[in-house]
């Protein structure tokens, strides 16, 4: 079962809310891209691929890498520093500059 954590800035207090599997998609009898969070039996047998949030280090774009298309740079500023939503404990914020990213201990979300 998908579980949200949220992640907040210690210094200036800018908050980001990560789901732990992502965006599991299939893509319909069209090619068009479905997110689902279906992931049990029929609906993960359809399961192609997985845009997973990520934030950029330097700029603080928020953006999708889809696992069958990874990338090696933020599509805004083109910074190699950018870290899966997920995994922001302990990174720099890159709104402020200087404040550190810590899980946030009372916030956990269920859908």
């Amino acid at each position: 079962m998908p579980v949200c954590i949220r992640y907040a800035c210690g210094n200036c207090g800018k908050t980001i809310d990560a789901w732990d599997e992502g965006n599991p998609y299939y893509l319909d009898d069209q090619g068009v891209k479905r997110y689902t969070r279906c992931l049990f039996s029929e609906c993960s047998a359809r399961l192609i691929g997985n845009d997973v949030p990520h934030l950029c280090l330097d700029c603080g774009e928020e953006f999708l890498v889809d696992t069958r298309a990874p990338v090696d740079c933020c599509p805004k500023c083109g910074s190699t520093t950018f870290s899966d939503t997920f995994r922001l404990e302990g990174r720099t914020c890159p709104y402020c500059k200087t404040g550190v990213f810590t899980c946030v201990p009372d916030f956990y979300l269920v859908p």
